[in-house]
């Protein structure tokens, strides 16, 4: 299995998640990653290598397109001396980075190859045709690729990717003894995920004034990292809001937890038109302990949160149209905690974490 991403978020989740449940179904598992990543899956027990990927794959690095047949020939060795040692048998790419220079040296090995998309096609490729149609080209490599959800999927198929070798996974969750309910009283907002332009967070703290003007209590912590930290931090202070909003940085996946038992709501406040959501773990997080969901109509996020019955979709990116909402479960404790039980119930019911191995396991191992 083979991660570029250089933070540890939803989609390293995956990783972990999917690389810890087949190594103890038997598999031998092996994850490549940047030395950052690699680090923190040793730290949970996963065996993991250093590949130094480089930076994040962009069409406007043109330092990544002069270097492109160093960086293949290079983890064309990698993958080839690792085949010879370990006999891989797959190679799972989470990636673009990866399924660009690694699918290419897998498919020159001669090597199984999957890939797992997500969510809808990254910002860097909208509007670049040419993107679209090496990305498109390079998809005839892989025997089959997992969607996350169902609007994973057909974002795939509408930039031309064959939907026969396309199968959805659904993202899944063990799940716990149910959490009690919030303290009565309790307004603290809880958010998660990259701080990257793509999550939204920079809308949600724009709500916060119209959210503390009618209930002046109210807080906002959000966990995670990335390179839009101190534009967050400027912001909040900005509205003077620095004793209203916290920034957690990244905080083990336990913590993430214990932060969405202490919060009244969880906020999911992604930007489809930056690039749109898969099926966001945070949101799966936050319905396996009973907690309601105020999220935007992004990409997978109604595959999993349906609309006044396990939580509440904004159809308006806006501050004022998430305020709203956020308003009116702060305001009706006891509608949200109907909309947080009935969450659990839909976790229980839909997103299985052993239905998700299960369904990877057969593709990866070439069953299905």
């Amino acid at each position: 299995m083979i991660a570029s991403a250089p933070y540890f978020s939803g989609g390293e989740q995956y990783l972990l998640d999917v690389a810890a449940a087949l190594r103890a179904r038997g598999h031998v598992v092996t994850v490549a990653a940047n030395r950052r990543l690699a680090s923190e899956l040793r730290q949970r027990g996963i065996e993991a290598k250093v590949l130094p990927l480089g930076p994040k794959l962009s069409g406007r690095n043109i330092i990544q397109v002069v270097l492109f047949p160093l960086w293949w020939l290079y983890l064309t060795t990698w993958l080839a001396t690792l085949h010879l040692r370990r006999n891989v048998g797959i190679v799972h790419c989470q990636y673009k980075k990866e399924q660009v220079l690694v699918s290419l040296a897998a498919a020159f090995l001669g090597i199984r190859l999957v890939w797992t998309e997500h969510g809808p096609l990254p910002g860097f490729m909208a509007g670049k045709r040419w993107l679209i149609a090496v990305y498109r080209i390079l998809s005839a490599l892989p025997e089959r690729i997992i969607a996350v959800s169902e609007a994973t999927r057909w974002d795939l198929i509408a930039h031309g990717l064959d939907g026969n070798k396309i199968v959805t996974i659904p993202n899944g969750i063990l799940t716990a003894p149910p959490a009690g309910p919030p303290p009565r009283g309790l307004a603290r907002i809880f958010s998660a995920g990259r701080l990257i332009a793509g999550k939204g967070h920079a809308l949600v703290i724009e709500a916060m004034p119209y959210v503390v003007e009618r209930v002046p209590e109210a807080t906002l912590a959000i966990a995670g990292d990335g390179p839009l930290a101190s534009e967050l931090n400027r912001l909040s202070e900005r509205l003077h809001l620095k004793d209203k909003v916290t920034l957690l940085g990244h905080i083990p996946r336990e913590e993430v937890r214990r932060q969405i038992e202490a919060s009244s709501l969880v906020v999911v406040p992604s930007l489809a038109s930056v690039g749109g959501e898969g099926l966001p773990y945070v949101i799966l997080e936050a319905m396996e302990r009973g907690r309601p969901v105020v999220a935007t109509r992004s990409g997978g996020i109604p595959d999993v949160v349906e609309d006044g019955k396990t939580g509440l979709l904004v159809e308006r990116c806006t501050p004022q149209a998430l305020a709203g909402a956020i308003l009116s479960l702060l305001e009706d404790p006891d509608r949200a905690a109907e909309l947080g039980r009935e969450a659990r119930r839909a976790i229980e019911r839909k997103f299985s974490f052993a239905a998700m191995i299960d369904a990877t396991e057969k593709v990866l191992t070439g069953v299905d």
